[in-house]
């Protein structure tokens, strides 16, 4: 629903673009799911500005709805891996270290609850930028 040319769409310079926010979602699950339960690598795909008025820089070059799209389906796979386990694995404690922060415990349950809350969240978001652009969000 959102058109390319309002990518770039954002109601304030400070905040995150249309696309910007879109990101995130496929982002958090490859940072939960394959580094954190997996042990896999981590990198940002959206990252501050360093003019933090001018709000946040893409890293990540997913710039058309194709993109996007497998950018989305790719990183919810291994998700949907986990979300087909037996439920008794909600219960898999995943401890997680770096160096710079404490480490934390997580249990699956927390970590998928998390994703879905963390989804309605940006597409929320989403669905509040298209209505400040005019068009109707699609139904959910």
């Amino acid at each position: 629903a959102l058109p390319a040319e309002h990518f770039d769409f954002k109601p304030r310079p400070e905040m995150l673009t249309a696309h910007q926010v879109i990101l995130p979602i496929a982002e958090a699950e490859r940072a939960w799911i394959p580094h954190v339960v997996e042990g896999g690598s981590y990198e940002e795909w959206v990252v501050p500005h360093r003019d933090p008025a001018r709000g946040w820089e893409t890293a990540h070059p997913a710039r058309d709805h194709a993109a996007l799209r497998a950018l989305l389906d790719e990183w919810h796979r291994p998700t949907q891996r986990w979300l087909e386990e037996p439920a008794a694995e909600l219960e898999r404690v995943i401890t997680y270290r770096r160096a710079e922060i404490p480490e934390r415990r997580f249990t699956l349950h927390w970590i998928l609850d998390h994703l879905q809350e963390h989804e309605i969240h940006h597409r929320a978001q989403l669905n509040l930028y298209l209505r400040l652009l005019g068009i109707t969000p699609p139904s959910v």
